[in-house]
């Protein structure tokens, strides 16, 4: 619960920057790609069947795309690092319908340097924009999609955050996607 003495001290806070953030890989790096079977008790967990009627194994392809990415304000002073990044698409047919779907999951370890995203409170707006754009061969956007809020607290080191989303009505874009940007936009505050 929030003492009184906080929500004073929030509603006193003007955010100070706006940070924008976008990272792609080095040198136009093409995904890991790879072709593996999922148990039927791991595509469970992932939400894939919720019966007991699943096949042994379900096939799915894999592409993930490995980097780090550093955050900064507009001036160019340091915000934040996200460390171990990676950016998983898994295609796979859906056991319970048949139909393709697609699976995409955004993995890192979220250094603050200082900075904070919003709280949602007294006015602050909750986190900042969190956006995946997969593009193709030739650097043409095939598919973006809004992850859930992105989120920098004060005591953030190295903190595992992992965001996902599937996508069960569009995914012929899976199969031309060979390159991938992650966005983050908004206001911060200093800590």
């Amino acid at each position: 619960m929030t003492s009184q003495a906080q929500r004073q001290s929030y509603t006193k806070e003007q955010p100070l920057a706006l940070c924008d953030y976008e990272i792609v890989p080095a040198n136009g790096a093409s995904p890991h790609t790879q072709e593996l079977d999922l148990d039927s008790t791991v595509a469970k967990f992932f939400g894939l069947g919720q019966t007991q009627d699943l096949a042994p194994t379900v096939n799915a392809a894999v592409k993930t795309w490995a980097f780090t990415g550093q955050l900064f304000t507009a001036d160019h002073q340091p915000v934040g690092t996200l460390d171990n990044l990676t950016i998983t698409a898994m295609k796979l047919n859906d056991p319970q319908t048949g139909r393709p779907l697609v699976v995409v999951n955004l993995d890192y370890l979220a250094t603050s340097h200082g900075w904070r995203t919003g709280r949602g409170l007294n006015g602050e707006p909750y986190g900042m924009t969190n956006n995946v754009f997969f593009r193709n061969s030739a650097g043409g956007l095939v598919w973006s999609m809004y992850l859930s809020a992105f989120l920098l607290d004060c005591n953030m080191n190295r903190w595992h955050v992992t965001h996902g989303q599937a996508d069960r009505y569009n995914v012929a874009w899976f199969d031309v996607a060979e390159a991938v940007a992650h966005e983050v936009g908004g206001t911060i505050f200093r800590c």
